[in-house]
């Protein structure tokens, strides 16, 4: 199983990544924009994982999950991952203030591993540099823009299944954060 540690994102918070994807796709550049029931905020990807290991992850989030309350975060500020010398993928930050985003992270990292990055939320993967002055002027343009405000409600352990069309993916399990 290929597996990664997020949070989709619901419904009601996806008309400002579509609007924002949609202006990538007037660049002439080369990527591939996330598709629109794969949005998510990442945080620890895990890659391939054996059924058993899953079960012991399932549980561990489970535990994480009732050690924390559910997480106002703010989504703004686009960026270029890693930077905007080499571009991999255009995202926008996801920052919260009482630094409880950050702590999770931490315990995610502790008991669960995986390659865990500062919160994100990919918009599109750059497959090359083909007109690679427009996404930069794309991410300046946005680097200090606000999106939205929203809530992190759970932490998800989902699937990613690659196929032609792209990734698909599935919630394996998922563990609710505390009210």
């Amino acid at each position: 199983m290929r597996l990664f540690v997020g949070f989709l994102l619901p419904e009601e918070y996806k008309d400002f990544v579509l609007k924002l994807q949609s202006e990538i796709t007037t660049l002439d550049v080369d990527c591939k924009n996330v598709e629109q029931e794969n949005l998510h905020l990442s945080m620890s990807f895990l890659g391939e994982t054996a059924e058993e290991d899953a079960e012991k992850i399932k549980k561990d989030l489970a535990k994480i999950a009732a050690k924390f309350k559910k997480i106002d975060v703010t989504i703004c500020g686009a960026k270029a991952i890693p930077s905007k010398n080499f571009i991999r993928v255009i995202a926008l930050d996801v920052r919260e203030e009482t630094g409880t985003l950050e702590k999770l992270l931490d315990e995610i990292r502790r008991k669960i591993g995986g390659d865990v990055k500062p919160p994100h939320l990919t918009l599109c993967r750059v497959r090359s540099i083909r007109n690679k002055e427009r996404l930069i002027e794309f991410v300046e343009n946005y680097e200090t823009a606000f999106f939205a405000s929203i809530k992190i409600v759970s932490i998800q352990l989902i699937e990613s299944k690659l196929g032609r069309g792209g990734p698909e993916y599935s919630v394996v399990s998922e563990s609710v954060l505390q009210d």
